[in-house]
């Protein structure tokens, strides 16, 4: 309730009068039942209670009265049984404030205050700007400042100018909301007009009652004014002397034009006010400045030595101008007197670090000015840099100076290669004492790719995650997609303290734990980390357990059992990192190359999470963030680039990405860009399995045979889509008239189903019914499958390049074993042709050599795909798309469908749950 709301019980005997009949006044609530056309609406409840040992019949007026106004009728009662009671309400209209409500029962009357609440809306101007095309915003700013609802608000504006008089009104149209209490909202209200100095006002009413209407309004005076030149004198220096001791002065000015609109030609100024030089006050006229931008003009002034005051200023028109706030400046003129030298360092700029190489050096500009004073005779300028009491090489070297006989100075513009750090710059001319100057080159992230940049500051998912977690800084993205293209867990810099050894303490099985301690070397030298192994678990920072079993998950206390692994970290408000813990369960997996690079892909990755504060990369299929991408155990691409800037030790915990920036050079900014790196074939390969899952569909022209049995099948279209990592969901084989799809179960590999086209009708088929039809083998001839094993369990030797060009690269891949259970070897040759720009594969061919350990089957099984098309939806005909048990919503168990022992088997040898044909089958 928003008024006040009374209850109170009263004892018959404490009544000084008593009403007729031994009628009393037992108990009064009142409460606000909401607001009316009329008021602020409540509701009173009343009980008389009988306190007499007979009953009362009759008629009883009980009347009630709002603050001392006449009574009016409430209530009339007729009959109350002996020590009874009745209750009774009525309602009534009050305004916003305190009021005294007195109930009336015959000479009885009991009084009670009554608190109700109202609106209160506050008008206040809270900033005004201007903008190009002569217009000027102001925000004005409504709150709500009552305890009930602003409801049907209005704002009405008005205007008055003080050169003329006039005026104007201006309603705002936009939809103003209803205000809660201590609610406020902001509103823009643009007015055009010419410059100059006006009165504004605004009034907010609202259909609520309000508690006070004088704060309503506000008013306020702007100067509007559309160009705002400011005016600073950014150097004084001297620049010789004349034979009579008179000094030739230079002033450098600058003028900014901070305003909204574009300035055009003005003049500015100096008027100095020297008693013996006419020449001393002069202007010049300037060109347009736009909006934002600055200029600068230089005035030479002969001046006698000692102080000159002056007076420097903009202004459109020389004749006709107001002095404004800032476009005018006070300065003295300080004219040195002659030096005994005939010449002198007058001044060093301060050093300009131009640009950058990549060995973190920097080309430093310097100017030298020199002024003569009187002499035409040559002189040498030595410089000599030092770093560390260390000579820097190409830093020393003599420097001739000639004077020309006039008063202007000399100035030597040096460029000087410089390391990152202090430099000593020496100077040594003439008899002089040598000057040593100290020129620093800040260290900074040179040659980070742009691409990367833009990826390593990327905030797009943050609206999302952000929202969808009640998030803010500090909150942990339980959706685990991360913030932006690089995925991080905060929009600040999040990591370890630089320069802290982080402390490891490691449990599990030996052979996981010796990946664990390689893997985790290896990122501490990506990271720039110190890493130290303590024995007791409490000293730990970095607290872990691999190959770990999953039945005993209450140890490491990370519910995660579904996954391979987990990380979980802690963080202060800071950014640092202060604490993490991983799991990397056991993987059992018959085959020991799958297992070592299962372990040490989920120990990179886990390890990966606690070292640096990333979540996922899932749209990146090339990273070994994303679930999308196969299990790599190498990083590469945006990932080492996002990585390497995070070690940087610029980089702190805390920083913003705008903070982090200043200390980015691009590679395309340095003096030595680097040469575009050639990728390698395993990186190209990498690129193309990602660009096969983005299209997510893809489909080859292919042909085969069994060479060996002289069984062929002719070009056909093989399509497979909705792509996992490792292997297709979905596949589809047309060769003339006999056309197949295999559907494959999301969460259940063992599970699939065939299905046959039989005239015009589609039968859900055992495999073998297909592969009495065809030769075709989807399991030896998928280049899906075959690149994503290629690209995990491939060694550097396994590869060869056959050619390169711009446009082409054929690669040739030989796997030799290990052998399937129906083999007594396998070897497999591979020929691909991709573009090393798009990644595209255009061919592929495949060549299967088995040693069957079964007489009669075929040895050998060759393929060839071409002619690609990417990103095309795989489509299902409506009778499998109605019919499949996979592909509908419903319970779904491998009963469905045909078993298979794919779980169980190298991914390589897929096709051994198909049939493989013998020697005498037929076509």
């Amino acid at each position: 309730m928003i008024s006040a709301i009374f209850a109170f019980a009263f004892n018959a005997t404490a009544s000084a009068q008593s009403p007729p009949a031994g009628l009393v006044i037992e108990e009064i609530t009142i409460t606000d039942i909401g607001e009316t056309e009329g008021g602020i609406a409540h509701k009173a409840r009343v009980t008389i209670r009988n306190s007499n040992d007979s009953d009362f019949s009759g008629l009883q007026r009980v009347d009630y009265a709002i603050d001392g106004d006449e009574p009016q009728l409430a209530f009339i009662v007729t009959h109350i049984d002996a020590g009874g009671s009745i209750t009774f309400t009525f309602n009534f209209n009050l305004t916003p404030g305190e009021h005294t409500i007195d109930i009336i029962l015959g000479d009885s009357e009991v009084a009670r205050t009554v608190s109700v609440a109202g609106a209160d809306i506050a008008v206040r101007i809270i900033e005004h700007r201007f903008k190009r095309g002569r217009t000027v915003e102001l925000v004005v700013a409504i709150t709500n400042i009552g305890k009930r609802h602003a409801r049907n608000l209005s704002l009405k504006g008005a205007w008055k100018a003080n050169a003329d008089a006039s005026s104007g009104e201006i309603d705002y149209d936009g939809v103003l909301v209803n205000l809660a209490s201590f609610q406020r909202t902001t509103v823009v209200m643009p007015f055009q007009f010419n410059a100059g100095t006006y009165q504004f006002s605004f009034d907010a009413t609202t259909s609520s009652l309000e508690n006070d209407y004088d704060n309503n309004s506000a008013n306020v005076a702007v100067d509007v004014d559309y160009v705002d030149l400011r005016v600073q004198v950014v150097s004084v220096e001297s620049l010789g002397w004349d034979a009579d001791g008179n000094g030739l002065m230079s002033l450098n000015v600058e003028i900014e034009n901070s305003g909204v609109e574009d300035m055009n030609s003005f003049y500015i100024g100096i008027d100095c006010r020297s008693e013996w030089s006419a020449d001393c006050s002069s202007s010049v006229q300037l060109a347009r400045l736009p909006a934002g931008a600055k200029t600068s003009s230089e005035f030479r002034l002969w001046l006698q030595v000692g102080d000159t005051p002056s007076t420097i200023f903009a202004v459109e028109n020389e004749d006709t101008f107001r002095w404004g706030r800032s476009n005018v400046v006070e300065t003295t003129i300080t004219t040195p007197p002659v030096p005994e030298q005939v010449w002198t360092l007058a001044r060093t700029s301060e050093p300009d670090v131009a640009s950058y190489w990549s060995d973190g050096s920097a080309n430093v500009d310097l100017d030298l000015t020199f002024l003569n004073n009187g002499t035409d005779e040559p002189s040498t300028v030595t410089i000599r840099c030092t770093q560390k009491e260390t000579a820097i090489d190409g830093c020393t070297g003599d420097f001739d100076l000639n004077f020309v006989e006039n008063v202007y100075p000399t100035v030597i513009h040096q460029s000087l290669r410089l390391p990152h750090g202090e430099t000593a710059l020496q100077l040594q001319y003439g008899a002089s004492e040598p000057t040593t100057l100290l020129v620093t080159v800040p260290e900074r992230i040179v040659g980070v790719d742009r691409d990367v940049w833009a990826c390593f500051t990327d905030t797009s998912f943050l609206d999302e995650t952000t929202a969808r977690n009640g998030g803010g800084a500090g909150t942990h993205l339980t959706d685990d997609l991360g913030i932006g293209c690089a995925g991080w867990d905060e929009t600040h810099i999040k990591k370890w303290p630089v320069g802290k050894t982080v402390d490891v303490w490691v449990s599990g099985e030996q052979y996981y734990v010796d990946i664990f301690e390689d893997v985790l070397q290896h990122l501490a030298l990506l990271l720039n980390l110190d890493i130290a192994y303590v024995g007791d678990r409490s000293e730990a920072d970095l607290v872990a357990y691999t190959g770990w079993s999953k039945e005993d998950a209450e140890t490491p206390g990370l519910g995660c059992v579904e996954f391979a692994g987990c990380a979980q970290n802690r963080s202060d408000a800071e950014g640092n990192i202060t604490g993490s813990k991983i799991v990397i369960w056991t993987i059992e997996l018959t085959d020991e190359a799958r297992q070592t690079s299962g372990i040490r892909a989920s120990t990179l990755h886990e390890l990966l999470h606690s070292l640096t504060g990333v979540n996922h990369r899932h749209h990146d299929r090339t990273s070994v963030m994303s679930y999308e991408s196969l299990d790599y155990t190498t990083i590469d691409g945006i990932d080492l680039g996002l990585y390497e800037i995070l070690a940087s030790p610029l980089v702190e915990p805390g920083m913003s990405f705008d903070e982090v920036a200043g200390f980015i050079v691009f590679a395309d900014e340095l003096n030595d860009p680097p040469e575009s790196k050639e990728l390698t074939a395993k990186q190209i390969l990498r690129r193309a399995h990602a660009t096969w899952m983005d299209a997510d569909t893809v489909s080859y022209q292919v042909k085969g045979s069994w060479p060996d049995c002289n069984y062929h099948f002719g070009w056909g279209r093989y399509e497979f889509g909705n792509l996992k990592p490792s292997f297709p969901l979905w596949q589809r084989f047309e060769h003339g008239s006999f056309h197949y799809y295999l559907v494959g179960h999301p969460t259940d590999r063992d599970a699939h189903e065939y299905w046959l086209k039989r005239g015009q009708n589609w039968q859900k088929v055992e495999s073998n019914k297909v592969f009495d039809i065809t030769y075709f083998r989807s399991g030896f001839t998928n280049p899906f499958a075959m690149l994503s094993n290629v690209n995990i369990y491939a060694e550097d030797s396994n590869y060869k390049v056959i050619s390169r060009s711009e446009t082409r690269l054929i690669l040739e891949i030989v796997i030799d074993g290990p052998n399937p259970s129906w083999s007594r070897k396998l070897d497999l040759r591979i020929r691909i042709q991709v573009h090393p720009e798009t990644f595209e594969i255009s061919n592929y061919q495949m060549t299967w050599n088995f040693s069957p350990r079964q007489r009669d089957s075929c040895d050998n099984y060759t393929v060839e795909g071409r002619n690609p098309i990417f990103g095309r939806d795989f489509t299902f005909p409506d009778e499998i798309q109605q019919e499949s048990r996979i592909l509908q919503p419903q319970p779904f168990t491998s009963d469905d469908a045909e078993d298979s022992t794919a779980s169980q088997i190298n991914p390589l040898y897929l096709e051994e749950i198909f049939a493989r044909p013998t020697t005498s089958l037929l076509p």
